[in-house]
């Protein structure tokens, strides 16, 4: 089952039965751009090194024959809960679409184009005529700078929260397939244009808790977190941008 944005069958579980393309070159380089950021064990760089000489066996190589018998096959993906998420959407009346299935970048930042998506679909009509939900799914990362609690969905949800102040029918969802997002609780969160109101009345800043990391605890507040417990799936993050239609 892959977590994987494209599918990599090296990539997904650290590939134990896949071919590595990766050589102990490859970590050695990497690490010499990174040492002045992070510390490594001597131990760890001593083997590093070894490697690199030759004195150690690499992992197993494409073509292989320890690995010709072996047939990987991806049997769950986020692609397959993206169609189920459209079949279900579909009939429930809304104008339905699958986005992507490989959103990266910063999670504050996606959050603030998927609000804007929605605002574009509430005040525009594209790329879909509203009642409509947009799907989407893969994996955003967080620029960790405070000692919040939260983790990349709560953040992209809260973020989008910060642009749909003027846009009554949108909302934005993310959350862990897994059942869980970063260091909370909770599987992600999601984000209205009244969360902005809302914590104003409660006295919640949002950018402090978007600056510090915090996420969950602004939205457990707000009664906008996703809690579905562990699920013992994981096909990455799910993400749902909806627009109702407007009074």
């Amino acid at each position: 089952m892959s977590d994987v944005i494209g599918d990599p069958i090296d990539i997904i579980a650290s590939g134990p039965t896949a071919p590595d393309r990766s050589t102990y070159c490859d970590a050695q380089r990497i690490l010499r751009k990174r040492l002045s950021k992070y510390k490594i064990p001597e131990s760890i760089w001593r083997t590093i090194e070894r490697g690199c000489r030759g004195e150690l066996e690499e992992t197993p190589k494409p073509g292989d024959e320890d690995l010709e018998e072996i047939l990987n096959i991806v049997i769950a993906s986020s692609i397959d809960s993206l169609k189920e998420m459209r079949k279900k959407s579909i009939e429930k009346g809304y104008n339905t679409m699958i986005l992507s299935n490989a959103i990266e970048g910063k999670a504050r930042e996606v959050g603030e184009v998927f609000a804007g998506i929605a605002r574009s679909i509430a005040t525009l009509g594209e790329p879909l005529k509203p009642p409509a939900i947009l799907l989407a799914s893969g994996e955003t990362t967080v620029e960790v700078r405070g000692s919040g609690v939260g983790g990349r969905n709560q953040e992209l949800a809260l973020s989008a929260s910060t642009k749909l102040d003027r846009c009554p029918e949108c909302l934005v969802a993310s959350l862990g397939s897994d059942g869980v997002d970063g260091v909370s609780p909770a599987a992600g969160g999601v984000g209205d244009w009244l969360v902005c109101r809302d914590a104003e009345s409660m006295g919640i800043d949002i950018e402090k808790h978007l600056e510090e990391n915090d996420s969950y605890t602004a939205l457990s507040k707000l009664g906008r977190s996703i809690y579905t417990g562990y699920t013992g799936v994981n096909v990455g993050d799910l993400m749902v941008i909806a627009v109702g239609k407007s009074n």
